[in-house]
């Protein structure tokens, strides 16, 4: 019986079922047929030779009651002895092989091994209904991304057995040591072959992982910070289609990728290497990328960049301040100890959206291009710094902040005294503006000599103020000079010449 559907390693919509337990079935039928019917053979051989041996005897057997006892115990040797040493022989070789399974694979002792190997032996062979519904492949239910401790043969012995994966979960098998396939929910139910085994069980579901930075600044000053990832395997538009009836999507080649690109890493307790999961190595590149960005950056700069890419205003260092403000009562509460402790919340936290979400297209696009797994989101939850530098830092900036409140001191007195000119100036102008329309309405025989007197004194006091010439256009001053000496120079006239005029 061949398969329907044409396993294809490049065609991702073959893998899902490459294998039934239907087939598996008549293959295991074909199996012992092979191995079988020789052994029938013989036995059937070995069993008609018996019964003309017994025949043989019972026709030679006289009336005597010894020579029947002896004729019977004979027929009964010759036709149990082969059953009781073809019995013994498998006992030995079943518990050998026993034995072998589990020095192979460093099993514990209360690994049951037995229906394992008569299930890799015999398999199950297809029978008529309703008997089928009896003798069924064993069922591994995956609805965690871990193996039951009962169901763990199916990763270091592999299959044959039904895989009952829920949403959420895919597996990676291998066969020969080499990719087979990558099956996860969905219809059909993988079946897991005689040669198959669970190399790895991916988890689909968003990751939540904490990660710890710890390195030097440009200008030598430790910096350790504390971070949330969120991750999650990717998924193309076409699977995130095939897998509308999921919660979570269902990418096998992402999840092949993310598999393959494990890293190998050395245990610091027993210095051997393990190789590592595909979070492992998603948090190697995020703690790298973090690392890399400190080293390049003095500890005053992380701020105040991380700020400037929260708003592109030009004053970010009066921003930075109000940030070193909030810090304050944290890190000198902390009195004690090598470093200090301090917890970012919303307000305070160093990085700001913007250069989180550049450090997180960064991650995607670059580093993670081709790993099969995503950054979702990126936080800092706190940063630890040496105590000594903490204190130097707040007193500098207390500096700076007493800095800004004098300059913003001074600019405000400077803008008061500006206002209150301004609006004398404004005032001055006003007067001289409503005593030159008054002047021009006015006939020159209503003057007398007592006004013109006031004004020449007037126009002298104006004169000599310096705050009053400056009101004034550049000819002014000429032209009320002129005005002053002819009204000193003029004569006194009687009343009566002054009325001719």
């Amino acid at each position: 019986m061949k398969n329907k559907t044409v396993y294809q390693i490049n065609q991702p919509e073959t893998w899902q079922s490459r294998f039934n337990s239907k087939e598996e079935s008549w293959n295991d039928l074909a199996r012992m047929g092979r191995v079988i019917i020789l052994p029938s053979i013989l036995f059937a051989y070995v069993l008609l030779y018996s019964i003309m041996y017994i025949g043989f005897f019972l026709s030679e057997a006289k009336g005597g009651v010894i020579d029947s006892s002896v004729a019977i115990l004979k027929i009964i040797a010759i036709f149990i002895f082969p059953f009781l040493l073809v019995s013994v022989g498998l006992r030995v070789v079943f518990k050998n092989s026993d034995k072998l399974l589990r020095e192979f694979y460093k099993l514990p002792d209360k690994t049951k091994t037995s229906p394992l190997i008569r299930l890799r032996l015999l398999g199950i062979t297809p029978l008529p209904p309703p008997l089928n519904s009896f003798l069924k492949y064993p069922f591994i239910v995956l609805d965690e991304p871990k193996l039951k401790e009962k169901d763990d043969w199916v990763r270091w012995l592999g299959g044959p057995a039904n895989l009952i994966i829920y949403d959420g979960i895919a597996l990676y098998l291998e066969r020969g040591n080499s990719f087979s396939r990558v099956v996860g929910p969905g219809m059909p139910v993988p079946f897991l072959e005689r040669h198959e085994r669970i190399r790895s069980i991916v988890d689909l579901r968003p990751q939540t992982l904490p990660i710890r930075v710890n390195n030097f600044s440009k200008d030598g000053i430790e910096v350790c910070l504390d971070l949330r990832l969120v991750c999650q395997i990717k998924y193309s538009e076409q699977a995130l289609a095939h897998s509308k009836n999921l919660v979570y999507p269902f990418d096998p080649i992402e999840v092949r990728k993310a598999v393959e690109r494990m890293t190998v890493k050395c245990d610091s307790k027993t210095g051997k290497m393990n190789e590592s999961e595909w979070l492992d190595g998603l948090l190697g590149r995020v703690s790298g990328k973090f690392s890399a960005y400190i080293t390049s950056h003095r500890l005053d700069e992380l701020f105040v960049e991380f700020n400037r890419l929260e708003n592109n205003r030009s004053n970010s260092f009066e921003r930075d301040v109000i940030h070193e403000k909030q810090m304050d009562g944290n890190a000198i509460a902390e009195k004690e100890g090598q470093k200090s402790h301090i917890p970012y919340g919303d307000q305070t936290q160093i990085l700001s959206s913007n250069a989180l979400q550049k450090f997180i297209d960064d991650l995607n696009n670059n580093l993670l291009k081709d790993e099969g797994c995503r950054v979702l989101s990126l936080q800092i939850l706190s940063i630890q710094v040496p105590q000594n530098v903490t204190n130097e830092r707040f007193s500098y900036w207390q500096a700076e902040r007493e800095k800004i409140a004098h300059m913003r001191q001074g600019k405000s007195d400077a803008d008061q005294i500006r206002i209150k000119e301004l609006a004398g100036m404004d005032a001055q102008r006003d007067i001289l503006q409503s005593i030159a329309k008054s002047l021009e309405k006015v006939d020159e025989s209503d003057f007398t000599n007592s006004l013109f007197v006031s004004f020449s004194s007037i126009l002298n006091q104006n004169i000599e103020d310096p705050f009053s010439r400056a009101y004034f256009a550049i000819e002014s001053p000429e032209i009320l000079k002129n005005l002053q000496k002819i009204l000193s120079d003029e004569p006194a006239q009687p009343k009566g010449e002054k009325n001719e005029r």
